[in-house]
């Protein structure tokens, strides 16, 4: 009976230690391949194509947000554990997070289509590149305005409360699974997607951008006083925005 009430236990912890490994194992990676990718310029995809880039997005993704997103599937795992000793119908932990990276791969799917439009328009219309620093500083600039909308605190609570968001928006079986977190993985792209549009303009692999957006990200849906970070980060967004638009060779500091 005691094997049976507790056998949930160690699977769960299977489940997020294989989550840390694989953060510390794509910022390895991420690390070896800016070493490796040093002094070269391929542009905003790297040149790479579809599924290549797919794979290094959901390798940046995991890097990026799985350290933001391991309170919930731990919460998750809480209340999976708890269900399956009271006799309810349980799912794995897998199920919950194959939905939230969906959400994150189709997003990986339109940056992608993005970014090879804008190279796309570039090469059309050379001249055009003479305006990308307005366009990245307008680009910042936007970011730090949406950093402080309703919007963004809205899904900011969502993501900051785990028990409150599976309380409130539980489903039983697979499917149910699969969709909560397809719908977390939506409340997360709502607060951070902008902030990951930046790594485009500042090198899709530049590790140092990637360190401070992540922080950024971790503080703001991890920590109850992430929200307070809203306001300095939007200044200071807002602030670089308006100096690579006067001043455009800030940008070779990134």
């Amino acid at each position: 009976m005691i094997t049976k009430k507790y056998s949930e236990i160690p699977a769960r912890n299977f489940i997020l230690t294989i989550i840390i490994l694989a953060i510390i194992a794509s910022w390895i990676y991420l690390f070896n391949q800016t070493h490796n990718m040093m002094g070269f310029s391929m542009g905003l995809t790297m040149g790479m194509k579809t599924i290549p880039f797919l794979i290094m997005w959901t390798i940046m993704m995991i890097a990026m947000m799985f350290p933001a997103v391991f309170p919930m599937v731990a919460s998750f795992g809480l209340v999976y554990i708890s269900r399956h000793q009271n006799g309810k119908p349980t799912v794995p932990i897998w199920v919950f997070l194959t939905g939230y990276l969906v959400v994150w791969t189709l997003f990986g799917l339109v940056a992608y289509w993005g970014a090879l439009s804008l190279s796309w328009i570039a090469k059309i219309f050379p001249q055009s590149q003479n305006y990308a620093p307005v366009t990245i500083g307008i680009l910042f600039i936007i970011t730090g305005i949406y950093q402080v909308t309703p919007f963004k605190n809205a899904c900011l609570g969502k993501c900051r409360s785990p028990m409150e968001f599976i309380r409130t928006s539980w489903r039983d079986g697979y499917k149910g699974a699969l969709i909560m977190g397809f719908v977390h993985g939506l409340y997360c792209l709502g607060c951070c997607w902008l902030l990951f549009i930046l790594i485009f303009p500042l090198g899709i692999m530049n590790i140092t951008a990637m360190g401070i957006l992540t922080l950024i990200i971790f503080a703001e849906k991890t920590f109850s006083w992430g929200q307070k970070l809203n306001k300095p980060s939007a200044i200071i967004l807002f602030g670089i925005g308006i100096a690579i638009i006067l001043f455009p060779r800030i940008l070779n500091i990134f």
